[in-house]
């Protein structure tokens, strides 16, 4: 018997995907990310979401400062 690389459930020899979370049986589980590359792919819309808050409340109080 062979076990699953990504969840460590044992799997019969012939198994080529884990019937438990359906990765590649045969294959290493992809590293995570680290720094802003991690975030970004993880995180992406909230990341955008975020910046445009932050440029629509920079616009609403330059716009005020300036009347």
């Amino acid at each position: 018997m062979k076990q699953c690389l990504n969840c460590g459930k044992q799997l019969q020899d012939s198994t080529t995907k884990c019937f438990f979370c359906g990765a590649d049986a045969d294959q290493l589980p992809q590293p995570q990310q680290n720094g802003l590359a991690g975030i970004w792919k993880k995180n992406r819309d909230m990341v955008i979401l975020v910046l445009i808050l932050i440029f629509l409340v920079i616009g609403f109080l330059v716009k005020n400062i300036l009347k």
